[in-house]
């Protein structure tokens, strides 16, 4: 009996020991993994979310005296794209291209520049905002900035005409209701016989610089500014880094409506013409050369104006 008591104890207590070792390995097997899965879940997931607002909030705030469109057009095989990547370029036929040119400025010539080059008549490019969807945001940009200025480098032969250079105007756009906007848009145009000018609009009328004594030639290129000041109310035109006339300028309203052929031009403007409601453009080159187009957020100063010349004439000394 003492041996049958001694055998029960010893059975009974490798039984115990069985049990707790099973729960021993169990345990770690169910945690430990579990465990270690939802802090990776919890860090890739936090990681993925610090990537993606930091790429948001990397947008720099547009200040005055910024340049916010720079056209460059010696891209390769001949394209043209804008370096501060806040415009799109559309060549409206295959009569608007990047060529090569020679060029003359202060009487010294330079062969083999890169330029938009106009061939005919009715032949521009489209030029989209990216990051302004529709005019009003283009006005509230021009109202935080206090100002825009637009530049150009170029040689127009068309003397017969009105040309727009670097423009987006518009007189005759109306809503649904047939009311109509008013005198709105900006830009850089060339009058008749060769006089440069800038106007903007207010609705209540172009605010133009009008008829100057300064005639843009036949044979050399000309540099241009056209600078709307907000705070000083004036528009104020600059020629080869002069300033060669200002008017009263009080308002700014950027251009509704869509051209003819669909183009939007609250958001846009044109090389090489001028978009129209009653048709696909107005004030169309037809012999011109573009070799700078820059736009500035903010009035650029007189001072700021002739350091931008410099800069473009520098290889013209």
């Amino acid at each position: 009996m003492k041996k049958i008591l001694v055998l029960f104890a010893v059975l009974l207590v490798a039984f115990m020991v069985f049990a707790c070792g099973q729960n021993k390995t169990t345990a770690p097997a169910a945690t430990t993994p579990a465990a270690t899965t939802t802090a990776k879940t919890t860090v890739a997931t936090t990681v993925a979310t610090t990537e993606a607002t930091t790429t948001v909030a990397t947008t720099a705030p547009i200040t005055p005296g910024d340049v916010y469109v720079d056209i460059d057009f010696d891209g390769e095989e001949g394209t043209m794209v804008d370096k501060k990547g806040n415009v799109t370029l559309k060549p409206h036929n295959d009569k608007v291209f990047v060529d090569t040119v020679t060029i003359t400025h202060n009487g010294i010539t330079k062969e083999n520049v890169p330029a938009l080059t106009v061939t005919a008549t009715n032949s521009w490019v489209e030029c989209t905002f990216k990051n302004l969807a529709d005019y009003a945001q283009l006005n509230k940009l021009v109202e935080e900035v206090k100002g825009w200025t637009v530049e150009a480098f170029y040689l127009n032969l068309d003397k017969n005409n009105i040309v727009g250079i670097v423009c987006v105007t518009e007189g005759n756009a109306k809503d649904e209701a047939g009311k109509g906007y008013g005198k709105q848009g900006w830009g850089i145009a060339e009058n008749k016989g060769g006089y440069p000018y800038f106007l903007t609009g207010n609705t209540a009328g172009y605010l133009s610089t009008g008829q100057t004594k300064v005639k843009a030639g036949s044979e050399e290129f000309v540099h241009v500014v056209g600078v709307y000041d907000a705070t000083a109310k004036k528009n104020t035109l600059y020629i080869n880094g002069k300033m060669v006339n200002e008017v009263a300028a009080d308002g700014f309203s950027a251009a509704q409506g869509a051209s003819k052929d669909g183009f939007v031009m609250g958001n846009g403007f044109f090389l090489g013409g001028d978009p129209s409601v009653s048709a696909p453009c107005d004030f169309p080159a037809s012999n011109l050369a573009i070799v700078e187009a820059k736009i500035y957020a903010g009035a650029l100063t007189a001072a700021q104006v002739l350091e931008a010349y410099k800069a473009t004439a520098a290889d013209f000394q």
